[in-house]
């Protein structure tokens, strides 16, 4: 009898150990999406002209809160819609501007009826600089349905722009606020200086983009779907808007002094004009 005890205790210590030396699970690991071309994807090749990875969340808020400022308890209380990494993917990749939509479906407890949420990423691209301009979401919370929008400018604080050679790669948590579409639309602008509050933030973790990789002169292998370009970090610079006016400004002041000098300067005693030695050596004589 004890000897049984014993060796049911040691079964049980080995399987503890081997429980802790287990790897962790793989839920938190961010997943990858991926944008083929069209022309190629009817025709049965695989390209990959657009490719994301990342973990994409939404945190509904009240009037008034921040999810920026929010303690990791006080967000956990929140709704929050995760997009889960068996998210189908679409889009359409452009010379200046691309689009990715991630969908997935949801079943409702109460009526067993299927909700089918979506959101849309856009980046476009200026010269040798892409970034992230806008965002659409359409998402069933309960039996509500939530259409949802933004757009980021490039004086934005929380701005992301990068050149669109490399690849970005942002180990960061990102907030953008979404305002209701029917908001937006009867203030006639998206500007977030307004008194429309956010009716949620899109979280975004870890994330990586590779964006125009079909462009010309692109040396990337669009038949491989991984990141092959040199990594760029994520930068967030402030610019204000009045900058470039009193840049201009002082600009402008100068080439006005810069101006007045030259037609002043014998005034100033600066001139070396050859009438002027000689007014002064005749003067010298007198």
């Amino acid at each position: 009898m004890i000897v049984t005890v014993v060796a049911c205790m040691c079964l049980a210590v080995v399987k503890a150990s081997d429980n802790a030396a287990a790897p962790p699970p793989e839920a938190g690991q961010a997943a990858l999406w991926s944008v083929q071309t069209s022309d190629e994807a009817e025709a049965g090749v695989s390209e990959h002209c657009l490719l994301v990875s990342g973990n994409l969340s939404v945190i509904f808020v009240h009037r008034g809160e921040d999810a920026r400022t929010m303690s990791e308890d006080l967000r956990r209380l929140h709704w929050t819609k995760k997009v889960p990494s068996e998210a189908t993917v679409s889009g359409e990749c452009g010379d200046l501007s691309s689009e990715v939509s991630l969908e997935w479906s949801e079943e409702r407890e109460d009526t067993g009826e299927t909700n089918h949420n979506l959101i849309n990423l856009v980046i476009t691209r200026n010269n040798r600089i892409s970034g992230l301009t806008g965002v659409f979401a359409r998402l069933f919370l309960h039996s509500k349905e939530f259409e949802l929008t933004s757009s980021m400018k490039k004086n934005d604080p929380d701005s992301l722009s990068w050149p669109h050679r490399y690849c970005l790669s942002c180990q960061k948590s990102l907030y953008y606020p979404l305002y209701k579409v029917s908001s937006v639309k009867r203030n006639h602008n998206d500007d977030k200086s307004d008194d429309v509050p956010p009716e949620a933030f899109l979280v975004i973790d870890n994330l990586m983009f590779e964006v125009f990789r079909n462009s010309e002169g692109s040396e990337t292998d669009l038949m491989s779907k991984s990141f092959s370009k040199r990594k760029w970090e994520c930068e967030f610079h402030k610019i204000y808007s009045w900058a470039p006016y009193a840049l201009g400004g002082c600009m402008v002041f100068l080439l006005f002094a810069m101006v007045v000098c030259f037609f002043f300067q014998s005034c100033l005693g600066c001139s070396d004009r050859p009438w002027r030695r000689l007014n002064n050596n005749n003067y010298e004589k007198l």
